[in-house]
């Protein structure tokens, strides 16, 4: 294996853990559908959501993954529609040659998880009742646009550095309030609420606190 060979392989294992760390969040939201509805309803929500996204997998490997990233065209793609093994297993080549350095079919598992999370953040809206909200935590930009598009009522920014940070806000852009949770130490508030955020969450108020250990001796003589 050469050097080359060695990288698609690493990249296209990280794309496949990313992959299936964000199809977890179809398991949050399947569980907060099953509680906004009653109990002998739980085992339906959890088989209507593994139903939606086997339909939503299906859809877009047969048009939404050419529509995206097929050759061709200026606004849409023009190829990749029903794509078969073949065309999956290429890297950089046609007709899903966006993709340089994973196949095809690692960058359609990694599109399609998205796909279905903005699906299933649309269920569990339509399931809320009118006082609640939808929240949505996201680790990287990319995620975050796929909430916007969901049009999530909160994005959680987990872990972003401040630089990430500035791009989040812009991308938002007042569409949603924004919470900043994960290496949130206190120096960092400052630059933290420069960049624009409406809520910051600091772990250290609680689990870094110095503890006292206080008592009271009832004295009954």
């Amino acid at each position: 294996m050469d050097n080359a060979e060695l990288v698609i392989a690493a990249n296209t294992v990280w794309v496949v853990v990313a992959a299936v760390l964000v199809m977890f969040m179809q398991a949050g939201f399947a569980l907060l559908e099953a509680g906004l509805t009653r109990a002998k309803n739980a085992a339906h929500i959890a088989a209507k959501n593994v139903l939606v996204f086997g339909l939503c997998s299906l859809v877009y490997w047969a048009v939404g993954f050419g529509l995206a990233f097929g050759d061709g065209g200026w606004l849409g793609g023009e190829s990749g529609f029903f794509p078969g093994t073949d065309e999956l297993l290429g890297v950089a080549q046609a007709p899903f040659s966006f993709f340089t350095s994973v196949p095809g079919a690692g960058a359609y598992l990694f599109e399609v998880v998205f796909a279905g999370v903005a699906v299933a953040i649309e269920r569990a809206r339509a399931r809320a009742p009118h006082t609640s909200r939808i929240e949505c935590e996201v680790d990287r930009l990319a995620q975050l646009e796929v909430a916007l598009q969901a049009a999530a009522d909160i994005v959680l920014l987990d872990n972003f550095s401040d630089a990430d940070l500035a791009r989040a806000v812009a991308m938002v852009n007042g569409r949603a309030l924004i919470e900043v949770s994960g290496g949130v130490a206190l120096e960092r508030i400052p630059s933290i609420a420069a960049a624009g955020v409406d809520v910051i969450s600091v772990g250290a108020l609680t689990h870094s606190a110095r503890a006292v250990d206080l008592g009271l001796d009832w004295d009954e003589a």
